[in-house]
Formats: C-alpha cells, sequence, structure tokens
C-alpha cells in the first residue's frame, strides 16, 4: 500500500504519516519497571508484557522537530509499560507533552494524552532543557554526551484508545545515536514529580542521545475493534 504523508504545516489526518527532521538533539531513556507499580497508569483493556519477572520495558523521549518537520516543535513523551491488545504489541503513553496547538490536535485524534507546556533548550550544546507549564517549572534535563555516535533506525509501536477502539501506529527515526547521562530534577513537588515517584522513573539502565534525525511517525495506522 502506498504511504500517504501529511502535508507540510498540516495537522496529520488519521492515516497520513508525519514526518519529524531534525538536526539537534533528541533523548531517549529506556527503563525496567515494576509492572505492579505502572498497573494505574495503563488502562485496564491492555495486557502489560512482562521483559524480566514483574518487570516491563518503559521509556522516556524528549526529541525536537525542526522546520522541514510536518510540524515544528518540541515533544517530551513518558511511556511506562510495554502492553499487548489481542495480538498487537506496543507501548503505552501516559504523558506526552508539546509546545504546538496543531501537534496537540493531531495527537488526540489517535488518543495521544498531548498537552501543551512551554520548552526551552540552552546551551551552545543544548545541554538543557526546560519545560513549563502554565509558568509553573515542571521539570528540568541537563545531559552530556560522548562524541562517538552510530547511526542507525530504532522503531517503537504505540497503543492507544480512540472512541471505543485500541488505535495502533509505528514510529521510526533513523539518527546518530551516542550514549549519554541524563539527570532530570523536578524545581518544585509537582504532579509529574508524582508520577515520576509513582512509577518509579529514576535513572535509567540506558540513556542515549541523537542527532541529524530523520523519520516517520503513524506508520500502519489501523483501528483494533
Amino acid at each position: 500500500m502506498m504511504k500517504r504523508f501529511a502535508q507540510k504545516g498540516s495537522i496529520p489526518e488519521i492515516g497520513e504519516i508525519w514526518q519529524p527532521i531534525g538536526e539537534k538533539q533528541q533523548l531517549f531513556m529506556v527503563y525496567l519497571l515494576d509492572i505492579e507499580r505502572v498497573r494505574p497508569f495503563v488502562p485496564d483493556r491492555f495486557k502489560i508484557i512482562p521483559v524480566l519477572p514483574g518487570k516491563t520495558l518503559g521509556y522516556l523521549f524528549m526529541g525536537y522537530f525542526g522546520p522541514q518537520s510536518t510540524l515544528e516543535y518540541h515533544e517530551f513523551i513518558v511511556a511506562p509499560a510495554l502492553v499487548k491488545y489481542k495480538t498487537q504489541k506496543g507501548f503505552f503513553v501516559s504523558h506526552m507533552y508539546v509546545d504546538n496547538e496543531q501537534s496537540m490536535i493531531g495527537g488526540h485524534k489517535m488518543g495521544l494524552p498531548k498537552q501543551m507546556v512551554d520548552v526551552s533548550w540552552e546551551g551552545k550544546r543544548r545541554d538543557r532543557i526546560i519545560i513549563k507549564k502554565d509558568n509553573v517549572d515542571l521539570i528540568h534535563f541537563d545531559y552530556s554526551r560522548c562524541m562517538v555516535s552510530v547511526g542507525f533506525t530504532g522503531s517503537a509501536s504505540l497503543l492507544s484508545i480512540v472512541g471505543d477502539d485500541v488505535f495502533y501506529c509505528e514510529n521510526r527515526l533513523h539518527s546518530k545515536w551516542s550514549i549519554c547521562k541524563i539527570q532530570f530534577q523536578f524545581p518544585d513537588n509537582n504532579f509529574l514529580y508524582d508520577d515520576f515517584s509513582k512509577m518509579g522513573l529514576g535513572k535509567p539502565f540506558l540513556s542515549v542521545s541523537g542527532s541529524h534525525m530523520r523519520g516517520e511517525m503513524g506508520v500502519g495506522q489501523r483501528f483494533i475493534t
């Protein structure tokens, strides 16, 4: 089947693929999380997949999709569990923050919990990220990266709920990835701090940063009834 891409600057519709392109950094943090701790953040219709006894796979993603992308924006994703619905597997996203209203509207059509925030990415090497919501600091990221990088394509399938159906799609990002050290902090105790604490999101077992990103998001979309 021929791929159908969203027009640049438009809100992607169901069935359209959107393209993230960015020369700057993306951060990807991988976790092994206790299934019982993340269960309250995952809808009951999804089965959480264990990758080790009592543990599931989760991740945090922070990225910038530049002006050559379908839409230009920053995005912060919290995916606390690898899940299954019927025969389909993917990650469930519990928190998602963007600084582009069109992206938020498009995400809601696909059952993604996007909320608007303000993002600043500071430093000559873009080594500090500050995310604010309603003029209140939500979370800060500080990171340093190794200069040795390897180019490869990573992919992650997502499962969400749209109405009475489950929505599935796959996202693929090709970047030059390198091992990095990432720290995050919460300037004030807030709802995100509480949720991170409940899920056990502390130090990841693997952190990488990427640059020169090209990708396709929303590949293979379908509804599962």
